[in-house]
């Protein structure tokens, strides 16, 4: 079905790319972000995370109001997995400044 598509313009390449980022993921981490709803939250935190050969094993987000101003909140939570030589500290520093930039509360948190 895919190569169909090429009849229109498009071009399909799919690789299987598991790479390191899943074969040496040993520790698995929690990212939680909470704030106002605005564009490019998902894309800067998944570009981070990218950058280090981390691999999302599930991804769940909502737009939910806030109670108080009705403005709309996106809430996300992650389960990560990470490779053995991933800097912790260095990715916290990264998901700080992120946060900062983007002006909601993002939580790295080591699942037991």
């Amino acid at each position: 079905a895919l190569t169909a598509l090429s009849n229109i313009g498009l071009t399909i390449v799919v690789e299987d790319d598991l790479g390191e980022a899943v074969t040496n993921a040993v520790r698995k981490l929690t990212i939680t972000i909470l704030g106002l709803d605005r564009l490019g939250i998902v894309r800067e935190v998944s570009a981070a995370l990218a950058r280090r050969n981390i691999n999302v094993l599930d991804l769940h987000t909502e737009i939910t109001q806030a109670a108080m101003t009705g403005g709309l909140m996106f809430n996300g939570t992650a389960i990560l997995a990470c490779p053995d030589e991933l800097d912790q500290a260095e990715l916290a520093s990264c998901l700080d400044a992120i946060s900062v930039e983007l002006g909601v509360d993002i939580d790295l948190m080591e699942d037991d």
